[in-house]
C-alpha cells in the first residue's frame, strides 16, 4: 500500500492545521515552489521521498502540514470516544453519524478519521 494512502490528504491536513490541531506527526506534506511531496520528520528536520530516494530538505521557502496517520488520528479521536462511549458515531463503512446527520465516506481510513476530527472540532464536540 502506498504511503499516501495511509495518511490524510494535503487538503485535510491544511484544514486540520487551520483549525489549530498540533502539527506533531511522523509524516508531513511538504509544499515548496508549487510542488507537493510527502516528507518524514526526524530529529534534524523533514526528509522527502522521491523515486525511492530520501532527499534532505532544501533551504527555500516551504510549508509543512502534518500528514496524520490512521494511528495518530485514532489517538486524537480517542479523547472524544472516551467521553462519549455510549454514542455510535462510526460505522464500518466509514460514515460519521451524530443524530441524523451523515458525512459521506471517503476513500481511505485516514481520510475518514481526518474528516471526523474536523467535524468534531468545527462543531465544538472535542
Amino acid at each position: 500500500m502506498k504511503l499516501e494512502n495511509q495518511v490524510c490528504s494535503l487538503e485535510l491536513a491544511k484544514k486540520l492545521k487551520e483549525l489549530g490541531v498540533s502539527q506533531e506527526s511522523y509524516f508531513a506534506w511538504y509544499e515548496e515552489n508549487g510542488n507537493v511531496e510527502l516528507a518524514c520528520q526526524n530529529n534534524i528536520g523533514f526528509f522527502r521521498f522521491r523515486d525511492g530516494a530520501i532527499i534532505p530538505p532544501s533551504h527555500g521557502r516551504r510549508e509543512y502540514y502534518s500528514a496524520f496517520t490512521v494511528a495518530e488520528l485514532g489517538e486524537m479521536l480517542k479523547v472524544y470516544f472516551d467521553k462519549n462511549s455510549d454514542m455510535d458515531i462510526h460505522d464500518p463503512r466509514g460514515y460519521l453519524r451524530r443524530g441524523y446527520q451523515r458525512i459521506q465516506s471517503l476513500e481511505t481510513e485516514a481520510e475518514n478519521r481526518a474528516k471526523m476530527l474536523i467535524y468534531l472540532i468545527e462543531n465544538k464536540l472535542v
